[in-house]
């Protein structure tokens, strides 16, 4: 399994907010509004409006925010799976059962979905997730420190492609980005491709943030070895010197 990380340093935040995103969502129709948690029955696969999408090359994701084992997950059918973990406090947060407050959908519609949550005692977080055309999705997540106290705050965006085909390429600065490449299989969830179709399989993958990150990297392994990354970051004598810092080409 290969993921590539491009980890989001925050700084000390006292009573306010803390913004990883462009805008605030707000829905104001009343009949919008829902209260989904783990167990309600509903619809967590997006996909981008017709008018933004294309057949082949189509990328839809599925939701999981309700599998207590592990972080809030996007997961496609070709492209992989991509999911932020939480640091607060030097405490790592892998996994949506160690959340103080489990993710509640307030809104969802055929490519977008509204959620709330609590990774930490006071650390309120609302979170969009876009599939915006067949080959661009975004997260953005907006934090509120409800409380009196400061907290630190590390997001560890990652992007993770379990048939081991990603590779790593640069880090272009001027965007915040990381350059990848995967390759696509001719089998589908629905129906199979043509194998002599000249459909594309070798495919670029841009995995960005909105700000400049402290470090960014690659590797191969499971989530309890990338754990165990974070954790060893913990003992490091200054909090920049991060395990992956700089790590590409895996």
């Amino acid at each position: 399994m290969r993921c590539i990380l491009l980890s989001m340093f925050l700084l000390a935040f006292i009573y306010g907010k803390m913004i990883l995103a462009q805008n605030s969502y707000q829905v104001k129709d009343e009949y919008l509004k829902i209260e989904a948690k783990a167990n309600s029955p509903i619809y967590t696969t997006y996909t981008a409006a017709m008018q933004r999408s294309r057949l082949y090359g189509d990328k839809g994701y599925k939701m999981d925010y309700y599998s207590s084992c592990s972080p809030i997950r996007f997961e496609g059918d070709q492209a992989g799976s991509f999911f932020h973990l939480f640091k607060v406090n030097k405490v790592v947060i892998p996994s949506v059962a160690e959340f103080f407050k489990q993710p509640v959908v307030k809104a969802s519609f055929p490519d977008m979905v509204v959620m709330e949550y609590q990774p930490w005692p006071n650390l309120h977080v609302e979170q969009v997730f876009l599939v915006y055309s067949s080959s661009l999705a975004v997260v953005e997540i907006q934090m509120t420190n409800k409380g009196s106290d400061s907290l630190l705050v590390e997001v560890y965006p990652v992007l993770e492609l379990g048939n081991d085909s990603l590779h790593c390429q640069d880090y272009d600065a001027e965007h915040f980005s990381l350059i990848a490449t995967h390759n696509e299989s001719y089998k589908r969830l629905i129906s199979n491709l043509y194998r002599n179709g000249k459909y594309p399989r070798n495919c670029r993958d841009i995995f960005g943030g909105f700000s400049a990150p402290y470090s960014y990297g690659s590797y191969s392994g499971n989530m309890a070895e990338f754990y165990n990354y974070m954790k060893t970051d913990f003992y490091a004598a200054h909090i920049h010197n991060d395990s992956l810092n700089m790590k590409t080409g895996v």
